[in-house]
């Protein structure tokens, strides 16, 4: 549980620092990609 909440918090930092994402923009997409990979 701790590691994969470490690398969404890398995938978020570097979504917010290279993409222009806001906080709540990234977690809604890591949100988003992870329920279409659970189907």
């Amino acid at each position: 549980m701790n590691f994969s909440l470490k690398k969404m918090n890398e995938v978020i930092a570097r979504l917010i620092d290279e993409y222009g994402y806001n906080s709540v923009s990234a977690n809604d997409l890591l949100r988003y990609v992870g329920s279409l990979l659970n189907r």
